[in-house]
Protein backbone atom coordinates (compact mmCIF):
# COMPACT_ATOMS: atom_id res chain seq x y z
CA UNK A 1 0.00 0.00 0.00
CA UNK A 2 1.32 3.68 -0.89
CA UNK A 3 0.60 6.09 1.64
CA UNK A 4 0.44 9.79 -0.08
CA UNK A 5 2.51 12.74 2.24
CA UNK A 6 -1.05 14.06 2.86
CA UNK A 7 -2.38 10.76 4.15
CA UNK A 8 0.53 10.36 6.09
CA UNK A 9 0.68 13.45 7.94
CA UNK A 10 -2.85 12.65 8.76
CA UNK A 11 -1.99 9.24 10.22
CA UNK A 12 1.02 11.04 12.14
CA UNK A 13 -1.68 13.21 13.73
CA UNK A 14 -4.31 10.61 14.79
CA UNK A 15 -0.90 8.76 16.29
CA UNK A 16 0.27 11.65 18.13
CA UNK A 17 -3.58 12.16 19.40
CA UNK A 18 -3.82 8.33 20.77
CA UNK A 19 -0.44 8.86 22.53
CA UNK A 20 -1.06 11.79 24.05
CA UNK A 21 -4.37 10.10 25.17
CA UNK A 22 -2.70 7.08 26.10
CA UNK A 23 -1.70 7.83 29.46
CA UNK A 24 -3.00 5.61 32.76
CA UNK A 25 -3.25 7.72 35.76
CA UNK A 26 -4.73 7.31 39.43
CA UNK A 27 -5.25 11.56 40.47
CA UNK A 28 -6.16 13.19 43.81
CA UNK A 29 -8.23 16.26 42.66
CA UNK A 30 -7.12 19.01 44.86
CA UNK A 31 -9.96 21.17 47.10
CA UNK A 32 -10.28 23.65 49.27
CA UNK A 33 -12.21 22.97 52.80
CA UNK A 34 -13.01 25.30 56.14
CA UNK A 35 -11.25 24.24 58.79
CA UNK A 36 -13.07 22.08 61.00
CA UNK A 37 -15.24 20.77 58.38
CA UNK A 38 -15.64 17.24 56.22
CA UNK A 39 -14.56 17.35 53.01
CA UNK A 40 -15.05 14.47 50.30
CA UNK A 41 -12.40 14.13 47.93
CA UNK A 42 -12.68 13.00 44.67
CA UNK A 43 -10.02 10.42 43.49
CA UNK A 44 -9.87 10.68 39.51
CA UNK A 45 -9.15 7.43 36.68
CA UNK A 46 -7.25 7.95 33.13
CA UNK A 47 -7.68 4.37 31.60
CA UNK A 48 -6.83 3.88 27.72
CA UNK A 49 -8.47 0.49 27.80
CA UNK A 50 -11.21 -0.85 29.42
CA UNK A 51 -10.55 -2.00 33.50
CA UNK A 52 -11.76 -5.11 35.00
CA UNK A 53 -9.97 -3.95 37.82
CA UNK A 54 -8.38 -1.14 40.07
CA UNK A 55 -6.65 -0.57 43.39
CA UNK A 56 -4.90 1.74 44.88
CA UNK A 57 -3.62 3.17 48.16
CA UNK A 58 -2.49 6.22 49.81
CA UNK A 59 -1.56 8.28 52.97
CA UNK A 60 -2.49 12.03 54.77
CA UNK A 61 -1.00 14.38 56.34
CA UNK A 62 -1.24 15.76 60.24
CA UNK A 63 -4.49 17.90 60.24
CA UNK A 64 -6.56 15.81 58.51
CA UNK A 65 -8.64 12.81 60.13
CA UNK A 66 -9.41 9.56 58.19
CA UNK A 67 -13.36 9.44 57.79
CA UNK A 68 -14.74 7.16 55.19
CA UNK A 69 -13.70 5.97 51.81
CA UNK A 70 -16.13 5.03 49.26
CA UNK A 71 -16.50 3.94 45.32
CA UNK A 72 -17.69 6.42 43.04
CA UNK A 73 -19.85 7.72 40.27
CA UNK A 74 -18.33 5.84 37.39
CA UNK A 75 -18.28 2.41 38.81
CA UNK A 76 -21.98 2.79 39.30
CA UNK A 77 -23.08 5.07 36.37
CA UNK A 78 -21.11 2.68 34.35
CA UNK A 79 -21.95 -1.02 35.86
CA UNK A 80 -25.21 -0.22 37.08
CA UNK A 81 -26.68 -3.94 37.51
CA UNK A 82 -22.80 -5.74 37.85
CA UNK A 83 -21.36 -6.76 41.18
CA UNK A 84 -18.81 -5.43 43.33
CA UNK A 85 -16.15 -6.39 45.27
CA UNK A 86 -14.96 -3.83 47.60
CA UNK A 87 -12.09 -4.10 50.36
CA UNK A 88 -11.24 -1.14 52.50
CA UNK A 89 -7.33 -2.14 52.40
CA UNK A 90 -6.08 -2.68 56.29
CA UNK A 91 -2.37 -2.00 57.63
CA UNK A 92 -0.61 -1.53 61.15
CA UNK A 93 -0.03 1.94 59.63
CA UNK A 94 -3.01 3.78 61.03
CA UNK A 95 -3.01 6.78 58.32
CA UNK A 96 -2.83 4.29 55.15
CA UNK A 97 -6.20 4.11 52.65
CA UNK A 98 -7.01 2.17 49.80
CA UNK A 99 -9.28 0.38 48.19
CA UNK A 100 -9.42 -2.95 45.61
CA UNK A 101 -12.74 -2.95 43.44
CA UNK A 102 -12.91 -5.98 40.96
CA UNK A 103 -15.89 -4.83 37.99
CA UNK A 104 -16.82 -8.54 37.47
CA UNK A 105 -16.49 -10.53 40.99
CA UNK A 106 -19.36 -12.76 40.69
CA UNK A 107 -20.95 -15.58 38.41
CA UNK A 108 -22.65 -15.35 35.64
CA UNK A 109 -19.07 -13.61 34.71
CA UNK A 110 -19.90 -11.63 31.82
CA UNK A 111 -16.98 -9.34 31.92
CA UNK A 112 -18.49 -6.00 33.09
CA UNK A 113 -15.69 -3.49 32.38
CA UNK A 114 -14.57 0.38 33.29
CA UNK A 115 -14.66 1.92 29.62
CA UNK A 116 -11.33 3.53 28.97
CA UNK A 117 -11.80 7.39 29.51
CA UNK A 118 -10.45 10.08 31.44
CA UNK A 119 -11.25 11.59 34.58
CA UNK A 120 -13.83 8.85 35.69
CA UNK A 121 -14.53 9.41 39.42
CA UNK A 122 -13.70 6.03 40.16
CA UNK A 123 -13.69 6.70 44.81
CA UNK A 124 -14.19 9.10 47.22
CA UNK A 125 -12.30 9.84 50.21
CA UNK A 126 -13.23 12.21 53.15
CA UNK A 127 -11.30 13.53 55.73
CA UNK A 128 -11.65 16.51 58.25
CA UNK A 129 -9.52 18.97 58.73
CA UNK A 130 -8.80 20.14 62.49
CA UNK A 131 -10.62 23.26 63.26
CA UNK A 132 -7.42 25.19 64.62
CA UNK A 133 -5.64 25.22 61.02
CA UNK A 134 -4.83 28.81 59.74
CA UNK A 135 -6.34 29.97 56.74
CA UNK A 136 -3.94 28.96 54.04
CA UNK A 137 -2.79 25.69 54.84
CA UNK A 138 -2.39 23.17 52.69
CA UNK A 139 -2.53 19.40 53.37
CA UNK A 140 -1.00 16.55 51.35
CA UNK A 141 -2.76 13.65 50.26
CA UNK A 142 -0.01 11.44 48.50
CA UNK A 143 -0.61 8.28 46.72
CA UNK A 144 1.72 5.34 47.04
CA UNK A 145 3.46 2.83 45.52
CA UNK A 146 5.89 1.55 48.85
CA UNK A 147 3.25 0.23 50.95
CA UNK A 148 3.42 -3.05 52.47
CA UNK A 149 0.35 -4.60 54.57
CA UNK A 150 2.77 -5.42 57.90
CA UNK A 151 5.75 -3.59 58.25
CA UNK A 152 7.03 -5.65 61.22
CA UNK A 153 6.44 -8.89 57.95
CA UNK A 154 9.22 -8.53 55.41
CA UNK A 155 7.40 -11.00 53.36
CA UNK A 156 4.27 -9.38 53.52
CA UNK A 157 3.10 -8.64 49.94
CA UNK A 158 3.25 -4.61 48.94
CA UNK A 159 0.26 -2.51 48.30
CA UNK A 160 0.44 -1.79 44.37
CA UNK A 161 -1.52 0.97 42.47
CA UNK A 162 -2.77 -1.64 39.83
CA UNK A 163 -4.94 -0.66 36.31
CA UNK A 164 -5.95 -4.45 35.27
CA UNK A 165 -6.96 -4.82 31.95
CA UNK A 166 -9.94 -7.39 29.99
CA UNK A 167 -6.87 -9.84 29.40
CA UNK A 168 -6.42 -9.81 33.11
CA UNK A 169 -2.81 -8.15 32.58
CA UNK A 170 -1.96 -5.38 35.39
CA UNK A 171 -0.85 -1.91 33.95
CA UNK A 172 0.99 0.26 36.47
CA UNK A 173 -0.88 3.34 36.39
CA UNK A 174 0.80 7.04 37.16
CA UNK A 175 0.07 8.49 40.39
CA UNK A 176 -0.89 12.05 40.82
CA UNK A 177 -0.86 13.54 44.39
CA UNK A 178 -3.60 16.21 45.62
CA UNK A 179 -4.25 18.58 48.30
CA UNK A 180 -6.43 20.08 50.44
CA UNK A 181 -6.42 24.30 50.98
CA UNK A 182 -7.50 25.37 54.26
CA UNK A 183 -9.78 28.85 53.79
CA UNK A 184 -11.25 30.03 56.73
CA UNK A 185 -14.48 32.38 56.70
CA UNK A 186 -14.05 36.20 56.08
CA UNK A 187 -13.51 38.28 58.88
CA UNK A 188 -14.44 42.38 58.79
CA UNK A 189 -11.84 44.93 60.50
CA UNK A 190 -13.37 48.18 58.77
CA UNK A 191 -15.35 50.12 56.46
CA UNK A 192 -13.92 52.98 55.08
CA UNK A 193 -15.88 55.96 54.93
CA UNK A 194 -18.10 55.16 57.35
CA UNK A 195 -21.03 57.18 56.42
CA UNK A 196 -22.69 58.50 53.15
CA UNK A 197 -26.22 59.73 51.66
CA UNK A 198 -29.19 58.27 51.73
CA UNK A 199 -28.78 58.19 47.74
CA UNK A 200 -26.02 55.99 48.07
CA UNK A 201 -22.79 55.71 45.65
CA UNK A 202 -20.62 56.18 48.25
CA UNK A 203 -17.21 54.48 47.24
CA UNK A 204 -16.28 52.42 50.32
CA UNK A 205 -13.15 50.50 50.96
CA UNK A 206 -13.82 47.05 53.41
CA UNK A 207 -10.94 45.93 54.60
CA UNK A 208 -10.49 42.46 56.50
CA UNK A 209 -9.17 38.53 55.37
CA UNK A 210 -10.00 35.56 53.77
CA UNK A 211 -11.95 37.36 51.00
CA UNK A 212 -12.53 35.39 47.80
CA UNK A 213 -13.48 35.92 44.19
CA UNK A 214 -17.04 35.00 45.29
CA UNK A 215 -18.04 36.62 47.86
CA UNK A 216 -21.56 38.24 48.44
CA UNK A 217 -21.50 42.06 50.88
CA UNK A 218 -24.60 43.72 51.57
CA UNK A 219 -25.07 47.19 53.82
CA UNK A 220 -28.61 46.43 55.74
CA UNK A 221 -29.60 44.00 53.58
CA UNK A 222 -28.84 45.47 49.81
CA UNK A 223 -26.28 44.39 48.04
CA UNK A 224 -23.15 46.32 47.29
CA UNK A 225 -22.32 47.18 44.05
CA UNK A 226 -19.51 47.29 41.84
CA UNK A 227 -17.75 45.01 44.27
CA UNK A 228 -14.18 44.63 43.13
CA UNK A 229 -12.31 41.69 45.67
CA UNK A 230 -8.76 43.59 45.18
CA UNK A 231 -6.89 40.74 47.52
CA UNK A 232 -8.13 38.37 50.39
CA UNK A 233 -7.99 41.49 52.70
CA UNK A 234 -9.28 44.11 50.92
CA UNK A 235 -12.65 44.56 48.98
CA UNK A 236 -13.86 48.00 47.25
CA UNK A 237 -17.99 48.75 46.02
CA UNK A 238 -20.37 51.75 46.19
CA UNK A 239 -23.14 51.83 48.26
CA UNK A 240 -26.63 50.86 47.48
CA UNK A 241 -29.31 53.51 48.62
CA UNK A 242 -31.14 52.63 51.87
CA UNK A 243 -32.95 54.92 54.17
CA UNK A 244 -31.51 56.97 56.43
CA UNK A 245 -29.92 55.37 59.69
CA UNK A 246 -27.12 52.89 60.77
CA UNK A 247 -26.81 49.26 58.90
CA UNK A 248 -24.56 46.11 59.55
CA UNK A 249 -22.08 45.07 56.88
CA UNK A 250 -22.27 41.14 56.03
CA UNK A 251 -19.16 39.58 53.87
CA UNK A 252 -20.38 35.66 52.63
CA UNK A 253 -18.57 33.02 50.93
CA UNK A 254 -18.89 29.13 50.75
CA UNK A 255 -16.44 29.26 53.91
CA UNK A 256 -18.36 31.32 56.22
CA UNK A 257 -20.12 34.64 57.02
CA UNK A 258 -18.43 37.89 59.11
CA UNK A 259 -20.55 40.74 59.90
CA UNK A 260 -19.75 43.91 61.42
CA UNK A 261 -22.84 45.59 63.32
CA UNK A 262 -23.54 49.16 63.02
CA UNK A 263 -20.89 49.73 59.90
CA UNK A 264 -22.31 52.20 58.15
CA UNK A 265 -24.68 55.48 58.52
CA UNK A 266 -26.92 56.59 55.90
CA UNK A 267 -27.53 60.20 56.49
CA UNK A 268 -30.38 62.22 54.87
CA UNK A 269 -30.02 64.94 52.79
CA UNK A 270 -29.84 68.64 55.03
CA UNK A 271 -33.11 70.91 54.84
CA UNK A 272 -32.77 74.86 55.18
CA UNK A 273 -35.84 76.48 56.40
CA UNK A 274 -34.58 79.69 57.44
CA UNK A 275 -32.18 82.45 58.14
CA UNK A 276 -31.63 84.55 60.77
CA UNK A 277 -31.75 87.64 60.69
CA UNK A 278 -31.99 87.64 57.08
CA UNK A 279 -31.17 90.83 55.40
CA UNK A 280 -28.62 93.67 56.30
CA UNK A 281 -25.13 94.50 55.25
CA UNK A 282 -23.62 91.22 56.33
CA UNK A 283 -20.30 91.01 58.87
CA UNK A 284 -23.00 89.71 61.75
CA UNK A 285 -24.19 86.39 63.38
CA UNK A 286 -26.87 84.33 61.66
CA UNK A 287 -29.00 81.50 62.79
CA UNK A 288 -29.73 78.69 60.02
CA UNK A 289 -32.79 76.61 60.72
CA UNK A 290 -33.42 73.50 59.03
CA UNK A 291 -33.19 69.86 59.47
CA UNK A 292 -30.38 66.73 59.61
CA UNK A 293 -27.46 68.91 59.68
CA UNK A 294 -24.46 66.73 60.69
CA UNK A 295 -21.27 67.66 62.55
CA UNK A 296 -19.12 67.89 59.52
CA UNK A 297 -21.64 70.97 58.28
CA UNK A 298 -20.02 73.31 55.65
CA UNK A 299 -21.71 76.65 55.10
CA UNK A 300 -21.23 78.63 52.09
CA UNK A 301 -22.34 82.35 51.80
CA UNK A 302 -22.90 82.75 48.03
CA UNK A 303 -19.02 81.22 46.93
CA UNK A 304 -17.41 81.86 50.05
CA UNK A 305 -16.68 78.78 52.66
CA UNK A 306 -17.11 80.48 56.20
CA UNK A 307 -14.63 79.24 58.26
CA UNK A 308 -16.74 80.32 62.15
CA UNK A 309 -19.45 77.60 61.79
CA UNK A 310 -21.32 76.17 65.10
CA UNK A 311 -23.36 73.25 64.37
CA UNK A 312 -25.68 73.41 67.33
CA UNK A 313 -27.88 70.67 66.86
CA UNK A 314 -29.57 68.77 63.89
CA UNK A 315 -31.86 71.20 63.25
CA UNK A 316 -29.65 74.50 64.29
CA UNK A 317 -26.36 76.22 62.86
CA UNK A 318 -25.11 79.44 64.04
CA UNK A 319 -22.07 81.31 61.92
CA UNK A 320 -20.76 84.34 61.06
CA UNK A 321 -21.36 85.89 57.78
CA UNK A 322 -19.04 88.85 56.20
CA UNK A 323 -19.41 92.11 55.17
CA UNK A 324 -21.47 92.27 51.81
CA UNK A 325 -19.19 94.77 50.59
CA UNK A 326 -20.56 96.05 47.05
CA UNK A 327 -23.27 93.36 47.15
CA UNK A 328 -26.76 94.41 46.55
CA UNK A 329 -29.49 92.11 46.80
CA UNK A 330 -30.00 88.35 47.57
CA UNK A 331 -27.47 86.18 48.69
CA UNK A 332 -27.57 82.47 48.60
CA UNK A 333 -26.96 80.09 52.70
CA UNK A 334 -25.86 76.51 51.29
CA UNK A 335 -25.00 73.82 53.74
CA UNK A 336 -23.50 70.99 52.75
CA UNK A 337 -23.57 67.14 54.49
CA UNK A 338 -22.24 64.02 54.44
CA UNK A 339 -25.92 63.62 53.22
CA UNK A 340 -25.79 66.01 50.38
CA UNK A 341 -26.66 69.88 50.27
CA UNK A 342 -29.30 72.28 49.96
CA UNK A 343 -29.21 75.67 49.00
CA UNK A 344 -31.59 78.52 49.82
CA UNK A 345 -31.36 81.05 47.34
CA UNK A 346 -32.91 84.10 48.99
CA UNK A 347 -30.40 83.34 52.31
CA UNK A 348 -29.69 86.41 53.41
CA UNK A 349 -30.44 90.11 51.23
CA UNK A 350 -27.72 92.45 51.04
CA UNK A 351 -29.20 96.20 51.47
CA UNK A 352 -27.82 99.24 49.80
CA UNK A 353 -25.68 101.09 52.45
CA UNK A 354 -27.83 104.31 53.99
CA UNK A 355 -26.09 107.38 54.44
CA UNK A 356 -24.95 108.10 57.91
CA UNK A 357 -27.71 109.77 60.05
CA UNK A 358 -26.13 112.78 62.16
CA UNK A 359 -27.77 115.57 64.27
CA UNK A 360 -27.28 118.50 66.36
CA UNK A 361 -27.91 118.04 70.09
CA UNK A 362 -30.82 120.43 71.34
CA UNK A 363 -32.64 121.05 67.54
CA UNK A 364 -35.35 118.72 69.05
CA UNK A 365 -37.25 120.26 65.95
CA UNK A 366 -34.34 119.18 63.54
CA UNK A 367 -34.74 123.06 61.69
CA UNK A 368 -30.61 123.64 62.18
CA UNK A 369 -30.96 126.02 64.67
CA UNK A 370 -31.22 126.37 68.72
CA UNK A 371 -34.14 128.46 70.33
CA UNK A 372 -37.11 127.88 72.05
CA UNK A 373 -39.24 125.99 69.31
CA UNK A 374 -37.01 123.27 70.77
CA UNK A 375 -37.62 123.23 74.33
CA UNK A 376 -41.36 123.32 72.96
CA UNK A 377 -40.62 120.45 70.82
CA UNK A 378 -39.76 118.71 73.73
CA UNK A 379 -42.14 119.28 75.84
CA UNK A 380 -44.80 118.40 73.02
CA UNK A 381 -43.39 114.76 73.18
CA UNK A 382 -43.55 114.10 76.66
CA UNK A 383 -46.96 115.40 76.94
CA UNK A 384 -48.77 116.67 73.36
CA UNK A 385 -48.41 113.47 71.86
CA UNK A 386 -45.80 114.80 69.44
CA UNK A 387 -43.17 112.39 67.81
CA UNK A 388 -39.74 112.93 66.84
CA UNK A 389 -37.54 112.46 64.07
CA UNK A 390 -34.41 111.80 66.45
CA UNK A 391 -34.47 110.91 69.98
CA UNK A 392 -30.88 111.59 70.34
CA UNK A 393 -31.26 115.14 69.30
CA UNK A 394 -34.27 115.33 72.22
CA UNK A 395 -31.65 114.74 74.73
CA UNK A 396 -30.44 117.63 75.05
CA UNK A 397 -28.27 117.03 78.56
CA UNK A 398 -27.54 113.47 77.03
CA UNK A 399 -28.26 111.32 80.07
CA UNK A 400 -29.84 108.46 77.25
CA UNK A 401 -33.23 109.39 78.24
CA UNK A 402 -36.02 112.02 77.03
CA UNK A 403 -37.39 113.93 80.06
CA UNK A 404 -38.46 117.01 81.35
CA UNK A 405 -35.31 117.80 82.27
CA UNK A 406 -33.80 118.20 78.53
CA UNK A 407 -36.48 121.21 77.92
CA UNK A 408 -34.88 122.65 81.14
CA UNK A 409 -31.35 122.33 79.92
CA UNK A 410 -32.17 124.22 76.03
CA UNK A 411 -33.99 127.15 78.36
CA UNK A 412 -31.02 127.46 80.46
CA UNK A 413 -28.64 127.25 77.98
CA UNK A 414 -30.51 130.00 75.79
CA UNK A 415 -31.66 132.24 78.57
CA UNK A 416 -29.80 131.78 81.90
CA UNK A 417 -26.24 131.06 80.56
CA UNK A 418 -26.70 127.22 81.15
CA UNK A 419 -23.75 124.81 79.57
CA UNK A 420 -24.17 123.81 76.00
CA UNK A 421 -24.95 121.16 74.81
CA UNK A 422 -22.67 117.97 75.10
CA UNK A 423 -21.72 116.95 71.62
CA UNK A 424 -22.34 116.74 68.83
CA UNK A 425 -22.83 120.54 69.15
CA UNK A 426 -22.56 122.75 67.80
CA UNK A 427 -21.82 121.00 64.33
CA UNK A 428 -24.09 118.27 62.92
CA UNK A 429 -22.45 114.75 64.08
CA UNK A 430 -23.44 111.15 65.46
CA UNK A 431 -23.82 110.37 68.65
CA UNK A 432 -20.32 109.42 70.69
CA UNK A 433 -22.46 107.91 73.70
CA UNK A 434 -23.98 104.62 73.43
CA UNK A 435 -27.82 104.58 74.67
CA UNK A 436 -30.44 103.07 73.40
CA UNK A 437 -31.81 106.11 71.84
CA UNK A 438 -31.23 106.60 67.69
CA UNK A 439 -32.22 109.02 64.82
CA UNK A 440 -34.85 107.24 62.59
CA UNK A 441 -33.51 109.47 59.48
CA UNK A 442 -31.47 112.94 59.20
CA UNK A 443 -31.84 115.81 61.43
CA UNK A 444 -30.91 118.99 60.25
CA UNK A 445 -28.26 120.21 58.19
Amino acid sequence: MIVGKKSLTVLLVVLACSLAFAVNQIKVESVEAPPGEAVAVRILLDNEVPLLGVSFAGTWDDGLTFQWLNLGEAFDENHANAEWSETIIRTTDPKVFGMAVITDFQEPFDWHTLPAGTDHHGFTVCFATDPDLPSGTVLNIDLRDDLVRDPDNPDSPPIKPVFTNEEGRSITPELVDGTITVVSGPTISSITPDRGPTSGGTEVTILGANFTEDVTVTLGGTALQDVTVESSTRITGRTPPHAAGTVDLVVSNDYGTATLENAFTYVAPPAITSVSPNQGRGDVNITITGENFTDDATVYFGSTELSDVDVVSETQIDCHIPSCGETVGWVSIKVTTVGGEATLDQGYECLQEQPEITFRRGDANCDSAIDIADAVSILGYLFGGGSAKCLDALDANDDGNVDIADAVYVLSFLFAGGAPMPPPFPDLGTDPTEDNLDCAEQCGS
